[in-house]
């Protein structure tokens, strides 16, 4: 945010620069806690990614200064929070939160990672790019990313998100696999001196 989109959203939250800095750090301190209550392990993040947003929407014009800041801050908030769960998603999608069988506990996240690059390793070399390509980028890049690929790849982005799926599907049932096979192994003897 620069200096002028700072300026601008206190103007807006106060009438004068002081009050307007008193208002911005009681709803940022509301806002970490509302984004810490539903979950959010980066609540503060969050809360900086909302007054960008806000102060960016301030110098579009986007907001009618009669407009209650606090109501309109707070969906703001709502809308970074409900992104910030889909990416979460994404990210859960190549490596989803499995469970070690028997003890019920999640698997520690080295194990799953190296589960997961010996399973991308397992891959082919056009669905490898494929699960990396589809879930690259954020947004309108990601978008861009599919329609590019579905186009070097012939196909139309129906069939592309079909094929991401049973890639993913794929590598999932791999991960679960060599998760439930590393479990099964009998712990090394220690060494003897």
């Amino acid at each position: 945010m620069s200096r002028e989109s700072f300026e601008r959203l206190l103007q807006w939250l106060g009438s004068d620069r002081e009050s307007g800095a008193e208002s911005y750090e009681q709803i940022r301190r509301r806002l970490v806690h509302i984004f810490d209550l539903r979950g959010s392990r980066a609540a503060e993040e969050l809360a900086d990614e909302t007054f960008d947003r806000v102060a960016r929407r301030l110098e579009e014009g986007g907001v009618d200064n009669a407009s209650d800041p606090h109501a309109f801050i707070h969906g703001v908030a709502m809308w970074v929070l409900h992104e910030s769960w889909e990416k979460a998603g994404r990210q859960a999608a190549l490596a989803p939160e499995l469970m070690l069988l028997g003890r019920g506990e999640p698997a520690p996240q080295p194990a799953r990672l190296e589960c997961l690059e010996e399973c991308l390793a397992r891959l082919s070399a056009e669905e490898n790019e494929i699960i990396r390509r589809y879930y690259q980028g954020e947004k309108r890049e990601r978008m861009e990313n599919r329609r590019r690929l579905a186009e070097e790849l012939g196909v139309s982005l129906n069939a592309l998100r079909i094929r991401a799926h049973r890639v993913r599907r794929n590598l999932e049932a791999c991960i679960h696999r060599s998760l439930r096979s590393r479990e099964m192994k009998p712990p090394s003897p220690p060494l003897s001196t």
